[in-house]
């Protein structure tokens, strides 16, 4: 505020005016004492600056009373405002809000256009319908889900097979669609085909992968990269057939664009069909339904494939158990998790009753409990488990499953509580019973 000059306020010369000035919210009155024609005249020019002051008060009372709207900003500014938004839903309560915003933030009808208008923070949930094929997106922070019916997944060839997602990478989604061919001069039995394809919901873009003839289907498949990356390789796994604990690997580098194929009948390895292997220096790394932990290692190059010398074979099995065997019955799911460069499993209770999270030691080849992520958050899904680090404060520290609350907000485990949350700010749950889980489904990232 400004200060009146000490002229006005000290009169040497016998003015009797003197002008008391009161602040109410920026609204400025002044008042008069005493004050005669003759005191003027003889201090006219005091007088006279102290009245321009208190105009000048006014004028600064009159226009900080004034209501300021968003529309009297610049037009770039606005524009500037519109891509730092970082939850879709306050986008498009912009852009409900007038004509005028309307035109400066439009609704696109594309889902890459939705990604561009909201970059993000954080990854989306994503999921589809048990009647339908329309993709949904879900922002975890508030309840807005976001469909666009023309995002389908890609159709099979076969009315009878059934297309799945896989696994899902950076902005692509891998599917998966079976079907049988019949070649009778081949093989007198209907023989199965795997075909693989990426696609970007966001661009609809498209990446072929080779076909899978060989039997049997992959449990647990892996990604390294994106399609677009020169080095993306697929890693699948599948149970053997005829040995109990043997495995099928299926291996693809899709530069070279083959598939090649390994049988171990003494890996002593059960693959779940509920995680994702994790890719890190080279190597797959898996986690089977007895918390058994296996490395396959890509450095070997498809020619370790075939060498059964131990010491250049490419798969081995690092750890026995997560847990005590006996403990070990009290968990119903286990996932594995790449954070900060080392290797992580998430166990999950009956009805998510308890969690457990631990480290594993390459070095020791051990597991080690671990009672906070830090300023972490975890992703879990039978598609697609990762670790990223929060950027929006309260978001770190919390383990986010496919789940949902009965408002229809996404459910989270904060380890500082030990208990289950939503952004919604409800009480807090101890399990998973007041959730349902969400099936199809998986988490993705909207910028590429």
């Amino acid at each position: 505020m400004l200060a009146p000059p000490e002229a006005d306020l000290h009169d040497d010369s016998g003015l009797s005016s003197i002008f008391f000035l009161s602040y109410d919210r920026g609204q400025t009155t002044s008042t008069s004492r005493h004050c005669s024609s003759a005191a003027i005249e003889n201090g006219g020019t005091r007088a006279h600056q102290a009245i321009e002051y208190q105009e000048k008060e006014d004028r600064v009372a009159s226009s900080s009373s004034k209501t300021v709207s968003i529309l009297d900003l610049p037009l770039d500014m606005l524009h500037n405002i519109t891509r730092r938004l970082t939850v879709v839903g306050d986008y498009r309560s912009l852009h409900s809000s007038c004509k005028t915003l309307r035109s400066i933030a439009p609704l696109m009808t594309t889902l890459d256009g939705l990604a561009l208008q909201s970059p993000s923070t954080y990854p989306w949930f994503f999921f589809f319908q048990h009647h339908t094929t329309s993709l949904h997106l879900h922002d975890l922070r508030c309840r807005n889900t976001f469909t666009n019916p023309r995002q389908l997944l890609p159709k099979s060839p076969s009315s009878n097979s059934t297309t799945c997602i896989v696994f899902s990478k950076e902005r692509w989604l891998l599917t998966c669609m079976e079907h049988d061919i019949f070649e009778p001069a081949v093989n007198p039995l209907p023989q199965p085909v795997f075909l693989f394809t990426f696609w970007n919901p966001f661009t609809e873009e498209v990446w072929s992968v080779p076909e899978m003839i060989y039997p049997p289907s992959p449990i647990s498949i892996g990604v390294s990269a994106a399609p677009t990356s020169p080095h993306c390789s697929i890693m699948g796994v599948a149970q053997s057939m005829k040995d109990y604990g043997g495995i099928w690997f299926h291996f693809l580098k899709l530069n070279e664009g083959q598939w090649h194929y390994l049988e171990d009948a003494e890996a002593n390895f059960e693959p779940s069909d509920h995680n994702t292997p994790v890719f890190l220096d080279d190597k797959f790394y898996f986690l089977d339904k007895k918390r058994k932990l296996g490395v396959f290692n890509c450095r070997s190059g498809v020619e370790g494939l075939y060498e059964w010398e131990r010491d250049v074979y490419p798969w081995k099995l690092l750890s026995h158990h997560v847990v005590d065997p006996n403990e070990d019955l009290k968990f119903k799911r286990e996932y594995l998790v790449e954070c900060e460069g080392e290797i992580m499993s998430i166990l999950v209770g009956d009805l998510g009753k308890s969690i457990l999270v631990y480290r594993f030691d390459r070095q020791k080849k051990g597991w080690w409990r671990v009672n906070s992520l830090g300023s972490n958050m975890v992703f879990l899904s039978n598609t697609s488990c990762f670790s990223t680090m929060a950027k929006i404060s309260g978001m770190e520290n919390k383990i986010y499953f496919p789940r949902l609350s009965a408002k229809g907000s996404i459910v989270f485990y904060l380890l500082d509580t030990h208990k289950y949350h939503t952004f919604d700010y409800d009480d807090a749950m101890e399990d998973f019973l007041p959730t349902s889980e969400v099936h199809i489904c998986g988490w993705i990232e909207p910028k590429g």
